[in-house]
């Protein structure tokens, strides 16, 4: 009998996109699979299309109903009572593409690992390609993580796109940090410390769902969430056999994700709130690296990232808005 993969669909206020998603997870040519649709609370009419849809196929739709306590809180609901031998993500706004779970599952058996990973697109409503994106350079015929321990770091951070062997949440291991932005950052990496081996399909079955026209994205002080992200990593870390290696590594990771927080702080429209976020990552930067001009890993950061980061690192942060803001003229101008 064919391994069961288990689906998890978190749902918040999708309605309009919902059903091209559901569709998309029944009509895989894998058809043993558990879809397990976890509605967080939605107002709009999501719960009726969930509703629908579970009346109509009993045997492969799961529906779970709770209050609001975000995505993470969602997926571990349903990580909690999945049955399947693989698991997998999908956000209820996005769908994949027919072959996927047939494809990831071909690709973890016949590779021994316990994930494969594949590409993802953006798509807008028309059904437009809009962008093409690598989720990590990651062989074919797999790789062992004790060999390449840097490959912890270097997938795009998030679960969609993505088989998992579903012993690596067993036993409540493994669960989203609930109550943050970015939980993929923050587990993603933890799960494959866990792991042994991880494959590739070169396909983008993964289509990520962006409006056409989109440009702006609302940020909040919420983007500091990244910050506890990555505590939570430093975290299991700790209990990790090869501290001292991943803890260089973090570090890495920390500069990257101290650069991106700066710039995203930088959009807060909000003057007083972007002030305080920019003291509080300021803060964070002193505490979590105190010394960085000797340091080899600064030092190849790339150009830019290195500005903005000494910026942060003498509380000059208030000069990253400007310094955006001259960025985006001078591209303007060379249009």
């Amino acid at each position: 009998m064919k391994d069961l993969i288990t689906v998890i669909v978190p749902v918040y206020n999708t309605g309009d996109l919902l059903f091209k998603c559901i569709d998309s997870l029944l009509n895989q040519t894998w058809s043993n699979t558990e879809i397990i649709i976890v509605d967080d609370g939605s107002t709009d009419n999501s719960r009726d299309i969930i509703n629908t849809y579970q009346a109509k196929y009993p045997e492969r739709i799961q529906s779970l109903f709770k209050e609001n306590g975000g995505q993470a809180s969602a997926r571990n609901e349903a990580l909690n009572i999945m049955k399947g031998q693989y698991v997998c993500f999908v956000d209820s706004d996005d769908w994949i593409q027919a072959a996927m779970l047939s494809s990831l599952h071909h690709s973890i058996v016949q590779t021994k690992s316990d994930i494969s990973i594949c590409d993802f697109q953006t798509v807008d409503e028309h059904n437009n390609v809009t962008g093409k994106y690598s989720s990590g350079d990651v062989s074919i015929h797999g790789q062992n993580v004790e060999e390449d321990k840097a490959i912890v770091f270097n997938l795009i951070p998030q679960v969609t796109g993505k088989l998992f062997n579903s012993q690596l949440f067993e036993q409540g291991k493994n669960r989203f940090p609930e109550g943050i932005w970015y939980e993929d950052l923050a587990l993603l990496p933890v799960i494959m410390m866990s792991t042994q081996r991880i494959s590739k399909v070169n396909e983008f079955f993964y289509q990520y769902f962006k409006r056409a026209g989109s440009t702006t994205t609302s940020f909040t002080l919420k983007v500091l969430d990244a910050l506890i992200a990555i505590d939570f990593i430093d975290a299991s870390i700790n209990k990790n056999l090869h501290k001292k290696l991943y803890t260089r590594l973090v570090k890495k990771l920390k500069y990257r994700t101290l650069y991106i927080t700066a710039i995203r702080l930088s959009n807060v429209e909000d003057v007083c709130q972007r002030k305080d976020g920019f003291k509080i990552l300021e803060n964070y930067f002193l505490r979590e690296i105190p010394s960085i001009y000797n340091d080899s890993l600064f030092k190849t950061t790339p150009i830019f990232e290195k500005i903005i980061l000494l910026l942060v690192r003498n509380r000059l942060s208030f000069l990253v808005y400007w310094l955006k803001k001259i960025k985006l003229v001078i591209k303007k101008n060379k249009e």
